[in-house]
């Protein structure tokens, strides 16, 4: 839907929504003398969107739009990470079908702005994104094609949310006749927050004791923290077309940095036995990276039916990453 009372502003709304369905059927693998398996449950996921967009233009050297838009999914969908069935005397196979539950909701906010003054265009565009996103991935992880039943299953909960922040200002002018310079600047910074529940389950037809260490893990991690932040700067010009030829030079910028912290713990054993062995843990890791890159084209266009293009493009990147596991009972390399 639109509504423009007048050609300076104007209002915008939509929606759409769609569903995909897929397969809940496994592998097949004759010499395990199996018909294949399936979770015997439709699998499909609602995907919609809807759209809300202003729109403001006094004149022609002057705009301003600001939107919002909601995007969300629900349901099932079927994943490659396959379950192992095997026939007890060796043979594996990963042909058990897998689903995994999503809810997601996605908020997004956007405004973009463009003014000319003097011959100066300067443009501006932000966004700020919220995401909340929800799975439960539930598979067999080991089947006897002789039972009845699977002989361990794993159910995994996530659960990530973020906000994303982004504003990009661009200027661009023509000095002279031909020559053109633009310049832009990007910020970016993202913080996220994640949990980790995971649960590997024996059940009792398993040949493996449940009170053993092979009778299942408990995963956990709460408050996994990331934080992103960017920092690219661009800087370019085109001289020409002058005689059927142009020239374009180019040089950008780029510094990320990214930190990653939370505490894991690795739980193992049977509470209603031998108790339960704990190993928690606290990981970190930093990642410092920074980019220049410059490039250039050459264009001529005066050769009779042809045109002769030169591009050239080089590029210096430097990484910086730490990464520490303190804890968990296991060693870890420090770099």
């Amino acid at each position: 839907l639109k509504y423009a009372p007048d050609p300076a502003r104007s209002l915008e709304a939509g929606a759409r929504r769609f569903c995909t369905f897929d397969d809940n059927s496994g592998g097949v693998y004759l010499p395990l003398n199996n018909q294949g398996f399936d979770l015997g449950r439709d699998l499909y996921l609602d995907s919609g969107a809807a759209w809300l967009k202003l729109g403001w233009q006094p004149g022609e050297l002057t705009r301003l739009d600001i939107s919002y838009t909601h995007h969300s999914r629900r349901g099932e969908k079927s994943v490659t990470h396959w379950g192992t069935v095997t026939d007890g005397a060796g043979t594996l196979r990963k042909i058990y079908p897998a689903r995994k539950e999503v809810r997601e909701d996605r908020h997004v906010l956007q405004l973009e702005f463009e003014h000319e003054f003097d011959g100066l265009l300067i443009s501006d565009q932000a966004r700020v994104e919220f995401l909340n996103l929800n799975t439960r991935d539930i598979h067999v992880d080991t089947q006897v094609v002789t039972k009845p039943g699977p002989d361990k299953h794993v159910r995994t909960r996530e659960r990530h949310e973020a906000i994303q922040g982004m504003n990009a200002i661009g200027l661009e002018k023509e000095v002279l006749d031909g020559w053109v310079i633009t310049a832009g600047y990007l910020y970016s910074r993202t913080d996220a927050e994640a949990s980790l529940h995971q649960v590997t389950t024996v059940t009792p037809l398993a040949t493996v004791a449940p009170a053993t260490f092979a009778a299942g893990g408990f995963w956990s991690g709460n408050a996994l923290v990331l934080d992103s932040e960017t920092h690219l700067f661009n800087l370019n010009q085109r001289l020409g077309p002058w005689g059927g030829w142009t020239l374009i030079l180019g040089a950008q910028s780029e510094w990320r940095r990214q930190d990653g912290f939370g505490n894991v713990n690795l739980d193992v054993g049977d509470p209603a036995t031998f108790g339960i062995f704990a190993s928690p843990a606290f990981v970190q890791s930093n990642l410092d990276r920074v980019s220049l890159e410059e490039s250039a084209s050459f264009r001529y266009d005066r050769i009779p039916w042809s045109v002769l293009t030169l591009r050239g493009r080089f590029r210096q990147e430097s990484y910086s990453q730490f990464e520490q596991d303190i804890g968990g009972g296991q060693d870890f390399l420090t770099s």
